[in-house]
């Protein structure tokens, strides 16, 4: 009896490789994602900072404003970055289901291939028999 072969198995083996290759994809950018909030985090602090140093204090007012400033500047970018990461992330993730949709659809098309190379078989199989019996009943 011959083995069970998926014409698609090469096409299937190249989607679950894209998968993987794209769940990396969202795990970098989910890593940076974390690291910008991070880096937001720390600049929200730093302004708290800033207005708790300088009430009880006679600071330079300029240079509390040009701190202040840049505090400003830096969580600016950091939302502008963290938005386009988001957006990206949904990107990524919207392709990745596609593609888990994709490699689902394949495998049950492999499963449904396979059961009905089974049935096959095992029909040709009990038709050999069938010969094999009639074969010998002419025989005796």
């Amino acid at each position: 009896m011959p083995a069970f072969r998926f014409r698609l198995a090469k096409v299937l083996n190249l989607k679950e490789r894209l998968k993987s290759m794209k769940r990396l994809e969202l795990a970098k950018i989910e890593g940076e994602l974390e690291g910008k909030e991070r880096a937001l985090n720390f600049w929200n602090t730093k302004i708290k900072n800033l207005e708790v140093e300088n009430a009880g204090t006679g600071k330079d007012i300029n240079e509390y404003y040009n701190q202040f400033e840049i505090a400003l500047v830096n969580i600016d970018r950091l939302e502008k970055e963290i938005q386009k990461l988001e957006m990206e992330k949904d990107r990524v993730l919207n392709e990745l289901i596609e593609m888990e949709k994709e490699v689902k659809i394949l495998d049950k098309l492999k499963e449904k291939k396979r059961d009905e190379f089974i049935k096959e078989s095992l029909r040709k199989e009990l038709k050999f028999m069938d010969e094999i019996a009639q074969r010998s009943r002419r025989y005796e």
